[in-house]
């Protein structure tokens, strides 16, 4: 897996994450990580929400009557991928399974250093015909 660029203090201070769950925010890591492995990074295909929350290996409690204010991790998690959508933290489209994560490239190429712009660089000539 690739490694992505995160940034502490917006994570701290970001209102988009306000008012989320932990399950939430712990589901919203994971689609980060995948972004970042994707051969299009900041795109995650084929994911549901089912799915997401077994990456992200919340718990599923088979004693739990799965009432979303006292069931368990896995509860709280229902509709994460519409909550993170309505704070346009991500775009879904559930006919394709893919989840675009918002501005994902532009802060993975923002405040590069020398090295990294070299690398892109190289990269890019590596692409051409």
């Amino acid at each position: 897996m690739n490694w992505f660029k995160f940034y502490g203090q917006d994570w701290l201070t970001d209102p988009k994450l306000f008012g989320l769950t932990a399950e939430d925010k712990l589901c919203f890591i994971s689609l980060l990580c995948l972004a970042s492995a994707s051969e299009n990074p900041g795109e995650v295909k084929n994911i549901t929400e089912d799915s997401l929350k077994i990456i992200t290996r919340l718990e599923f409690n088979t004693t739990c009557d799965h009432n979303d204010e006292l069931g368990c991790e896995w509860c709280h998690a229902n509709g994460v991928l519409d909550r993170l959508q309505e704070k346009e933290m991500i775009r879904y489209d559930s006919n394709t399974k893919r989840v675009t994560v918002v501005n994902y490239l532009k802060r993975q190429t923002s405040n590069l250093s020398n090295a990294e712009r070299q690398a892109l660089f190289r990269e890019r000539l590596k692409k051409k015909p």
